[in-house]
C-alpha cells in the first residue's frame, strides 16, 4: 500500500507529500487542480512511459517518489524525468531498469484507469483472473506441456538423423569387422613377424656358418685334435696339465657335436614363410587404414565400440521416446479437459457475480459475459456492452474509460485483488445521485479490505472516504501550482458543500454535506 507520495516539479505540481491512510481515500478538488497528475505519478511508479511534456516550469526534472509497505516490508519507489527525455527509476535508493521498478511496484499498487484496457484486454490478464476466481491450476499442464515439446523437438531430431546415423553405424560397422577379422595379437604382433621373417630369411646363412664353426673344432685339422695331440705331450711332463688339456678338447667335441645337430635342424619352410609375409601384409594395411601403429589400430576398434554403443543407445531411447510420447499426449489431453472444466465453470460463476453488480457500480443494463473462442475452451475472453440490444464485444473495444473504471472496480470487488492499494481514477464518469451513492457503498466496502484511492467529482464519494485529500492550485509569483492537504472537520464539510453546489459557503450546502458524512459514519 502507499504509506507516503511525494510529487515533484510534475506538470502544474511544484511541491507535494501526501501521507496516505488505509481505507477509502478520495481525492477532490475543481477542475484543472491537478487531481489527475497524482494518478499520473503513480504510472509513473508502475513503469509507464513518460514524455518531457511532463516536467513542470521550476526545474528541468520531474519527479515522483512513495514509501511503499509490501507484505508488512516498507521500500521506497522513485521515477525521475529529466528534460534531455532521459528517465531515471529507483528503489531504495538504487538504481534499476523500469521492468524492476514496476515488477516491485505493481504488487503494491494497480491503478484502474483508461491504460488498463491494454492490459485487460489481454488473455494472459484474463486466464490469470479467471484462474485466481476458480481456483484452476494450470501447472500441471504447463509441466506436461513444456516435457511434451521438449520431446517432440528430441524425437524430430532423432528422426532428421536416422539416416546419417545408420549411414554412420554401417560405416563403423564395416571397419570393425575388419579389425576384428585381422585379429591383431597384441601392438608389437607386427614387430614380432618381421623379426621370425628375417630370422627364415638368414636359414642359408646360419648354416654355413655352423658347417664351418664346426669343421674349426673337429675337422682333421680342427682345434679339438690339436688339444688331443698337445695332451699326449705333457701326459709325460705334466698330469695336470694333460687332464685339462683333455676336458677343454671334451668340451669342444661337445659343441661340435651340438652344432652339427643345429646345423641339420635348420630347413626352409616355405609354407611358414608364405604365411608370415601374408600376415605382415595385413598388419600393414590396417596399421595403413588405422594406424600409424598398431597401437592405434585397438585404440580406434575401441572408439568404434563405443560409438556403435551411443548409436544403439540412440535407437533405444527414440523407441522409449515414443512410448513415453503417448503417455505425455494423453497427460496433456487430460489435462487440457480438467482446466478447460474449471475454466468454463468459473466463467458461469464469474459472468453471474459481475452481472449481479452492475447496477451496483452504474451500469445498468449493461453486459458483461465469458466467452470461449476455441474448441478446447481453455481460453477465456471477457466481453462487455453499456448498452441495451448490443452484442457483448471484447472489452477493449466497447468500454469507455469511465464504463471501464466501474467495471474493473466490480471485477475487483468480486476477484479481490493481489495488490494491497487500489487506485481508480474516472470512476465516477457520468454519473450521479442514487447511482452514486452505489457506487460509494461499494467502494467503501471495497476498502474496509485494502487501500482504495479514488479520484472523484462525486460528493457522495468523497463523503463515503476514510481519507479526504484535497488538491488546490496556487499562485506563487508567475507560476501557479497545485497543493495537496487533508481535510477533517468543517473543512471537509466546505468541500463536500462544493462539490454539491458549488458553494462552499452555503449553509443548505454544508446541511447537505454533514448528512452524506453522517449517512457513512456508522
Amino acid at each position: 500500500m502507499i504509506d507516503t507520495l511525494m510529487v515533484s516539479n510534475l506538470g502544474v505540481i511544484r511541491e507535494v507529500e501526501a501521507e496516505v491512510s488505509t481505507g477509502l481515500v478520495a481525492i477532490t478538488g475543481e477542475t484543472g487542480a491537478g487531481k489527475t497528475l497524482l494518478t499520473t505519478a503513480l504510472s509513473l511508479l508502475l513503469g509507464q512511459r513518460g514524455g518531457v511534456e511532463l516536467i513542470g516550469p521550476s526545474s528541468d526534472t520531474a519527479r515522483v517518489r512513495a514509501l511503499l509497505v509490501l507484505d508488512g516490508t516498507e521500500f521506497t519507489a522513485e521515477r525521475e524525468i529529466t528534460a534531455s527525455g532521459r528517465s531515471r527509476a529507483r528503489l531504495d535508493g538504487s538504481l534499476v531498469s523500469l521492468t524492476e521498478l514496476s515488477g516491485r511496484t505493481s504488487r503494491a499498487i494497480q491503478l484502474f484507469g483508461q491504460h488498463l484496457a491494454v492490459r485487460l484486454a489481454s488473455t494472459r490478464e484474463q486466464v490469470r483472473l479467471l484462474d485466481r476466481f476458480g481456483g484452476c491450476d494450470p501447472s500441471e499442464l504447463q509441466l506436461h506441456s513444456r516435457e511434451l515439446t521438449a520431446l517432440n523437438d528430441h524425437l524430430q531430431r532423432l528422426d532428421l538423423e536416422e539416416e546419417s546415423r545408420r549411414k554412420r553405424q554401417e560405416l563403423l560397422e564395416y571397419e570393425i569387422g575388419e579389425l576384428e577379422a585381422a585379429g591383431i595379437d597384441g601392438p608389437e604382433e607386427d614387430a614380432r613377424v618381421s623379426d621370425e621373417l628375417q630370422r627364415l630369411g638368414t636359414l642359408e646363412e646360419q648354416r654355413a656358418l655352423l658347417g664351418s664353426l664346426h669343421d674349426s673344432l673337429a675337422g682333421d685339422d680342427g682345434v679339438t685334435g690339436l688339444l688331443h695331440q698337445a695332451a699326449g705331450q705333457w701326459r709325460r711332463l705334466d698330469s695336470g696339465i694333460c687332464g685339462r688339456l683333455t676336458d677343454l678338447a671334451s668340451e669342444l667335441d661337445d659343441l661340435a657335436q651340438d652344432l652339427r645337430r643345429r646345423e641339420e635342424s635348420l630347413s626352409d619352410d616355405p609354407e611358414r614363410t608364405a604365411a608370415l609375409e601374408d600376415r605382415l601384409n595385413v598388419l600393414v594395411r590396417i596399421k595403413r587404414r588405422f594406424g600409424p601403429t598398431l597401437a592405434d589400430a585397438l585404440a580406434r576398434r575401441e572408439e568404434i565400440r563405443l560409438e556403435l554403443s551411443g548409436i544403439g543407445a540412440e535407437e533405444r531411447d527414440a523407441a522409449a521416446g515414443l512410448q513415453k510420447l503417448a503417455l505425455l499426449e494423453q497427460a496433456v489431453a487430460d489435462g487440457k479437459a480438467r482446466l478447460a472444466s474449471c475454466r468454463q465453470k468459473a466463467a458461469e460463476r464469474l459472468t453471474a457475480s459481475i452481472l449481479d453488480l452492475l447496477p451496483a457500480v452504474a451500469l445498468d443494463g449493461a453486459r458483461f459475459q465469458v466467452a470461449f473462442d476455441e474448441e478446447e475452451a481453455l481460453y477465456p475472453r471477457f466481453e462487455f456492452t453499456a448498452n441495451v440490444g448490443f452484442k457483448p464485444e471484447p472489452i477493449s473495444r466497447v468500454a469507455s474509460g469511465g464504463e471501464l473504471s466501474r467495471l474493473m472496480l466490480a471485477l475487483a470487488t468480486v476477484l479481490g485483488s493481489d495488490s494491497p492499494s487500489l487506485v481508480f481514477d474516472e470512476v465516477d464518469t457520468g454519473i450521479g445521485g442514487a447511482t452514486g451513492l452505489s457506487i460509494a457503498r461499494t467502494l467503501r466496502s471495497l476498502g474496509r479490505e485494502r487501500q482504495v484511492i479514488v479520484v472523484t467529482h462525486l460528493p457522495q464519494i468523497a463523503a463515503a472516504a476514510d481519507q479526504q485529500l484535497l488538491v488546490t492550485k496556487t499562485a506563487e509569483g508567475d507560476f501557479s501550482g497545485s497543493a495537496v492537504r487533508r481535510l477533517a472537520g468543517e473543512e471537509r464539510v466546505a468541500e463536500i458543500a462544493r462539490m454539491l453546489s458549488g458553494q462552499p459557503s452555503s449553509e443548505l450546502a454544508r446541511e447537505h454535506a454533514r448528512d452524506l458524512l453522517s449517512s457513512f459514519s456508522g
